[in-house]
């Protein structure tokens, strides 16, 4: 935590070959870290070179490449989930088209959507039926009365939401969409999820 003009003569004696290099510097800025790191980066290059080929080279930009992936994978994801849902017998629609990671879907002719969401951070993925305006809320208060029932024959825990927009929510963890093959597993989840209130 010393000054650098403290510190410079016990890192120029360094048995550190590279630390040389401070016995000519006489000040430590941003002009001075940036000739450093060029010549460093000169020395690695001769070290260890690239393979020789005639494809030209052209640095990664790999922020934008892995925000693209993960929003071509969330795209993708969600596609796979609306084919599934239009292979079964939940007449859901979904809202709009989906990059995000969250999916919301309608049940038409009543007051009722489906909300998938992925949570990466908490590799989590949850399915909640929202109810609105007094159709949905009639629809609640009938499934609110068969809960014991719908709960028992669930394998699917479900947590039951009253008040002005009553929900019933259920959360599946430990999950990742890296790999296409585990999608199926999960979208088949929500699906008997759905069936399992809707029922």
């Amino acid at each position: 935590n010393r000054a650098y003009s403290e510190k410079r003569k016990e890192i120029a004696n360094s048995k550190f070959t590279l630390n040389t290099h401070f016995a000519s510097v006489d000040c430590w800025n941003e002009t001075e870290i940036r000739s450093r790191a060029e010549k460093l980066v000169d020395q690695v290059a001769k070290i260890w070179p690239r393979p020789s080929t005639e494809i030209p080279y052209v640095p990664p930009s790999k922020k934008e490449a892995r925000e693209n992936k993960s929003r071509d994978r969330l795209r993708a994801y969600w596609h796979a989930f609306t084919a599934s849902l239009e292979q079964s017998e939940i007449r859901l629609s979904p809202d709009r088209e989906h990059e995000g990671s969250t999916c919301q879907f309608y049940l038409p002719m009543a007051d009722v959507s489906l909300v998938a969401q992925f949570n990466r951070p908490r590799r989590q993925l949850s399915v909640r039926l929202a109810f609105a305006r007094n159709r949905g809320n009639e629809i609640f208060l009938k499934l609110k009365k068969e809960q014991k029932s719908i709960d028992e024959k669930s394998s699917i825990p479900f947590e039951w939401q009253a008040g002005d927009r009553p929900t019933v929510s259920a959360v599946l963890p430990g999950v990742s969409i890296r790999d296409p093959l585990d999608w199926r597993e999960q979208h088949e989840w929500i699906l008997k999820a759905v069936h399992n209130v809707e029922d």
